[in-house]
């Protein structure tokens, strides 16, 4: 490997990067790059690259990208990776080779405050150039080279009542509004130049202050005008395009939404979809500017649910917005820009659901939450930065918000017999108010439990007492009705859910098609860990059995948590081990045993488990069909229907219905199964 490599990563690890000593060695390391270096060690290179660019080196991060482009082979994903970055560090100098002339933006001062229907919303600062066709690239100008930049700003003077979102129209992450660049200076110059930004929607509530941004008048005409440039210029498909494009839709979906027009901004939201679509299609679900239109979209939606005051729609847009901070947390890494807007608007929804639930200690924590990424932007990006900005009217809207956490919402939101009906007629997972956990279920597998409220072997049941009190602290309650699906097989998103109440199960669906149930999880236990911790594709569905209250929490939550905890991180590993050895003994008994053997042992361990005392015998208490109960034990639908005949025959099930096994006893089924 190049030794220059080591030694720019040494200047740039430091605290302060001599940014002289950085450029020069990069520019010795773009001269002297190989092949095999560049192939493997191209994420070393990429982070040295992004590191030069925040500290002004644009130039030999650009040079040492060509030098790069140079050696990967062309049509490759390396080579795609290198011309994105390259793109990056083009926005952050500001560059506008590919542009046509510059389009001024007035940029006003302050943002403006709208209430609609009475439900006041507020937005954060959009600052972008229109006709650039860099315009949506999510690293922010650099402190040395980035002209200032023209501003589109979003209306905030209505109050809201909820989070600081900001909706970014093309950035690179999966569903938190991302912040886009804006100019560094753009509050003290009104007209930009030269500088692209994303358009970005911010919803803070409002603090009655005139520190709001404003939509520029006659901003959507130079926005369509940026979008036909670039379609003429680029083609349809183009990253450029289609950026613009998504840009256009955001920023027609805020001003209908300020005018407060529920009509025009639904339209605005079903034009931003197929936007959304359309950038996933042409370039990919994981390219920068689809996850970015993603996350509009999300944030889109929230808003649109606030201005028809449909709190229960309003909540159900957490969870994406949510995988859009884990995601850009994973991707971008905790310091980016975007990362710190998308879990500082993350904490600004869940403050307002909290607030709606009267939860004050949480609300109290995600202001927290806000006051930490103000202050983390702040230092690594600089008070002047525009995510630096953004986050701090974000924090001043929610201090003065919940100066009065303890007022009733009622002028804000719906009653809450309306809510209940509009919760009843969704599907998704809701957040709302705890409640007291009624009836516990013991675990199959496990050590004694130090808590009788929880499974023995479940992650809470295992946890010392103020580890698991902590643990319960974290993330947003949420509820599914029965026959949802928690988690999606090969989905890509990386939340995990703590089961409070109820129970689920654990499927997998072949190529086939057919699903076979492999496990059960009850109150107390953790799923979705897997994708939470190594950001792979989920390997299984989760499906609820009967209604599931639980705690969706998110990737770096879930990390930070495990982090400040050593206990939980060695009692996931006992739990999960637990669950292999589970496993195991399916596979035992697969060789061992015939197929009614198997099922009986399966039944024996959930009966016991989980099983109701009836009269006549002993019900399973999972709605799990026979087909269901046969595939946990490895057998196919034909293969269970012997396999249930065999045990009737032999007494051990006298009933058995769709859902209801009835075993009239429990040591004759034991025996049967041959179990010690």
């Amino acid at each position: 490997m190049n030794s220059r490599v080591v030694e720019l990563e040494s200047v740039l690890s430091r605290t302060t990067p001599d940014r002289h000593q950085a450029q020069h060695l990069a520019v010795e390391l773009a001269d002297t790059l190989d092949a095999t270096t560049a192939r493997r060690h191209l994420d070393r290179l990429l982070r040295c690259v992004t590191a030069l660019t925040r500290i002004g080196s644009t130039e030999a991060g650009e040079e040492l990208l060509d030098a790069m482009l140079d050696l990967v082979e062309p049509g490759s994903d390396a080579a795609s990776k290198v011309r994105d970055q390259r793109d990056l560090v083009a926005v952050a100098r500001g560059r506008t080779d590919t542009a046509g002339p510059d389009v001024p933006i007035p940029h006003p001062a302050a943002p403006i405050t709208t209430a609609a229907n009475g439900v006041p919303i507020t937005t954060a600062p959009i600052p972008r150039r229109p006709d650039s066709p860099t315009a949506q690239r999510p690293i922010a100008p650099s402190p040395r080279t980035a002209p200032q930049p023209t501003a589109r700003r979003h209306d905030p003077a209505a109050g809201g009542t909820a989070q600081p979102y900001t909706r970014a129209a093309d950035t690179g992450r999966t569903t938190a509004p991302p912040t886009q660049p804006f100019p560094r200076t753009a509050a003290r110059h009104p007209v930009g130049h030269g500088t692209a930004g994303l358009a970005a929607i911010g919803v803070v509530p409002s603090s009655g202050t005139p520190d709001v941004l404003s939509t520029p008048a006659g901003a959507l005409p130079l926005l369509e005008a940026e979008f036909k440039r670039a379609t003429a210029a680029f083609g349809a498909d183009d990253a450029r395009t289609i950026g613009a494009l998504v840009n256009l839709r955001s920023s027609r979906f805020q001003d209908a939404r300020d005018r407060g027009n529920v009509e025009d901004a639904m339209i605005a939201v079903d034009d931003l979809r197929e936007a959304t679509d359309r950038a996933v299609t042409a370039l990919g679900p994981h390219h920068p500017k689809s996850l970015v239109a993603r996350s509009n979209l999300a944030s889109a939606e929230f808003e649109l649910a606030r201005v028809r005051r449909a709190v229960g729609q309003t909540q159900l847009a957490l969870p994406a917005l949510r995988a859009a901070a884990d995601t850009s947390f994973a991707r971008l890494g905790p310091d980016d820009p975007h990362t710190l807007v998308a879990q500082s608007n993350l904490a600004a929804a869940e403050l307002e659901v909290a607030r709606v639930e009267g939860a004050h200690t949480q609300a109290r924590r995600a202001l927290d939450t806000i006051r930490t990424a103000a202050a983390r932007a702040a230092s690594v990006h600089g008070a002047d930065h525009p995510a630096s900005r953004l986050i701090a009217h974000q924090l001043r809207a929610c201090e003065t918000h919940t100066l009065d956490l303890g007022t009733s919402l009622e002028d804000v939101h719906v009653p809450v017999d309306e809510a209940a009906r509009l919760l009843s007629r969704t599907r998704p997972a809701i957040p709302l108010t705890r409640s007291p956990v009624p009836h516990r279920v013991s675990a199959p597998y496990g050590p004694v439990n130090t808590d009788p409220q929880w499974p023995a072997a479940s992650l809470l049941g295992r946890l010392r007492d103020h580890t698991r009190q902590e643990l319960l602290t974290i993330g947003t309650v949420v509820r599914y009705a029965g026959e949802r699906e928690l988690i999606e097989q090969d989905a890509r998103d990386t939340h995990a859910f703590l089961l409070l109440d109820g129970m689920v199960k654990v499927q997998v669906t072949d190529e086939a098609g057919d699903t076979a149930v492999l496990a059960v999880r009850v109150a107390g236990d953790l799923v979705g860990e897997m994708a939470a911790l190594d950001h792979k594709p989920r390997s299984a569905t989760v499906v609820t059995c009967g209604d599931v209250v639980a705690k969706l929490i998110t990737s770096a939550e879930l990390t930070a948590f495990m982090h400040r905890h050593n206990d939980m991180f060695v009692e996931l590993i006992g739990v999960i081990d637990d669950q292999l050895r589970w496993a195991n003994k399916r596979r035992r008994d697969f060789l061992s045993h015939s197929a009614a053997e198997r099922v009986a042992r399966v039944l024996a361990e959930l009966v016991g488990s989980y099983g109701r005392e009836e009269r006549g015998g002993w019900t399973l208490g999972i709605p799990l069909t026979k087909v269901e109960l046969a595939s946990i034990a490895g057998m196919k639908p034909r293969t269970a229907e012997k396999a249930f005949s065999d045990l009737r025959k032999a007494g051990v099930v006298i009933s058995h219905y769709r859902r209801d096994v009835l075993v009239p006893d429990l040591d004759h089924l034991r025996r049967f199964a041959r179990m010690a």
